[in-house]
């Protein structure tokens, strides 16, 4: 045997086609090999969609929480507003013919 001839120094270029002439021999290990990358990179397609149209879900819905909690902060504010002492007094003496009590008229009333 040649010192030259040794597989130690045999420097062929590798390519892939030599790869798979060593390793994958038959076909069909080849076919299944490929289907087997082809649905793995569609799996990993949809998930990248799905996760994205996700995200653009979860915005919208982000966005019709804050227009919602900012209407609901509005009329929180409105509701204070209407339930002011000052302007149910001034609706019940000017709209509604209600009379300040007389002297005589209050009870006065003990606590227990």
């Amino acid at each position: 045997m040649n010192f030259t001839e040794s597989a130690i120094f045999d420097y062929r270029p590798i390519t892939l086609k030599s790869i798979l002439k060593v390793f994958l021999p038959n076909i069909f290990v080849q076919v299944i090999i490929a289907v087997t990358i082809l649905f793995t990179l569609s799996l990993k397609v949809y998930l990248q969609t799905l996760s994205t149209n996700l995200g653009y879900e979860l915005a919208e819905r982000r966005n019709e929480y804050l227009v919602l909690n900012r209407h609901f902060a509005q009329l929180e504010y409105q509701q204070n507003l209407l339930l002011q002492h000052d302007r149910i007094e001034k609706i019940a003496l000017n709209q509604m013919d209600f009379r300040e009590p007389t002297k005589g008229q209050y009870i006065r009333v003990k606590p227990e």
